[in-house]
């Protein structure tokens, strides 16, 4: 964040889960991403705008295929100086 300036705010996040019971020859994996910023909301105020997705994999590591994919995009309102 540049000081003075709540707009330059960014941020992103990446992370993978894997669920698996190799006894069982199961396994899932998920790979999420996540970016949030700030935008001046045209009252005075500021948002925090994000865009999320999460793909899921199913299958033997090295073979899983694609299972499911969702993106969601909203918005937090800034509650504080």
């Amino acid at each position: 964040m540049v000081v003075a300036d709540p707009l330059s705010l960014a941020g992103f996040t990446t992370s993978t889960t894997i669920l698996e019971r190799p006894d069982l020859g199961w396994r899932t994996r998920s790979e999420t991403t996540t970016n949030v910023w700030s935008e001046a909301n045209g009252k005075g105020g500021y948002l925090y705008p994000y865009l999320a997705t999460v793909k899921t994999f199913i299958g033997p590591e090295g073979k899983d295929q694609p299972f499911a994919e969702k993106t969601v995009h909203g918005e937090i309102a800034r509650s504080w100086i």
